[in-house]
């Protein structure tokens, strides 16, 4: 067998670590992307042991694995294996002109924009709480409001509501693209939210009561799966205050489909997930405003505001 350290070796890298012309040193600038077809038969070529940054499965996509990379200040460079979903950070960083890869492959370059709240605030820790631009997938940008304080701030909050002035009575379609005010309330939009939450991300929510009670969870795990959004949430929340601490509380719709609005029709519904109307309606925070929460009591008097984001870990 050659020693992978040959000659050979490293020339074959070349084919299947695409580089990234990253500037590491300098935290203003952030990514874009820029998608490659080629036709490639070593899908299974990866980075020699030696200079495997990470390698890490289940990863849905070449953006995705591009993420990751580019939030390690150690990988210059990916390889993303389509047919296995497995992502492999390389320390390589090559020089030259842009190289092919795998179809679907993406590549960075340098851009003065970030990718979510905590991107923001890693790279301003004076930035205060607000709304901010974010740049999402083929460069899509996003407006987001963002919670630099709770918890150590980097948050982006994809559900806010304080007063009733929004009607979250909407079809699938609104549910999955996201209505209401960024500076006020508002529902951020489920396909935005499951791209955010590609990569580790925990999950919090607050919500207060009208006669004074409140509650709070934050779960280390937070993933919304597939066309229905089905959500992912660890068995136990990583911590959880006030009401929550009596209840299961979010973790009962663990599993389940965003699933009071049907996809294939105009339906109104108050958007949520869960089983059934007895766990939909326990803990609904898309209800009609102020509507009572039976998994916290109904001593606890209708929901005053209910607030839920999410954090790249």
């Amino acid at each position: 067998m050659s020693d992978w350290r040959g000659v050979e070796a490293k020339t074959a890298l070349l084919g299947v670590c695409f580089f990234t012309m990253l500037l590491g040193m300098i935290p203003a600038y952030s990514i874009s992307w820029t998608k490659y077809s080629f036709e490639d038969n070593s899908v299974e070529a990866t980075c020699i042991p030696e200079e495997a940054q990470f390698v890490a499965d289940d990863v849905s996509d070449s953006f995705a694995c591009s993420k990751m990379c580019y939030l390690n200040d150690k990988c210059p460079s990916t390889f993303f294996q389509p047919e296995s979903h497995r992502c492999i950070g390389c320390q390589m960083f090559l020089k030259g002109a842009p190289l092919p890869t795998s179809t679907g492959s993406v590549h960075f370059s340098i851009r003065d924009y970030e990718i979510d709240c905590k991107d923001i605030l890693e790279k301003n820790e004076g930035a205060e709480d607000g709304v901010y631009q974010i740049t999402l997938r083929n460069s899509e940008t996003k407006q987001v409001y963002c919670d630099m304080t709770t918890d150590g701030g980097g948050w982006t909050v994809f559900q806010n509501r304080f007063n009733g002035s929004v009607d979250f009575y909407r079809n699938f379609s609104m549910f999955e693209n996201g209505f209401g005010d960024i500076s006020g309330e508002f529902w951020l939009g489920l396909k935005y939210v499951q791209e955010l939450a590609e990569l580790p991300t925990e999950l919090w929510y607050d919500v207060s009561f009208m006669f004074g009670d409140h509650a709070h969870e934050r779960y280390d795990r937070f993933k919304l799966i597939g066309e229905r959004y089905i959500l992912f949430l660890d068995a136990e929340p990583a911590e959880k205050t006030g009401l929550a601490s009596f209840v299961d509380g979010f973790a009962i719709l663990n599993g389940t489909e965003f699933s009071l609005c049907n996809p294939n029709v105009l339906d109104l519904c108050h958007g949520w997930w869960g089983r059934s109307s007895v766990t939909c309606g326990a803990i609904n925070f898309n209800n009609d405003y102020g509507y009572g929460i039976s998994l916290f009591s109904q001593s606890s008097g209708p929901f005053k505001t209910t607030r839920m984001m999410i954090r790249r870990k």
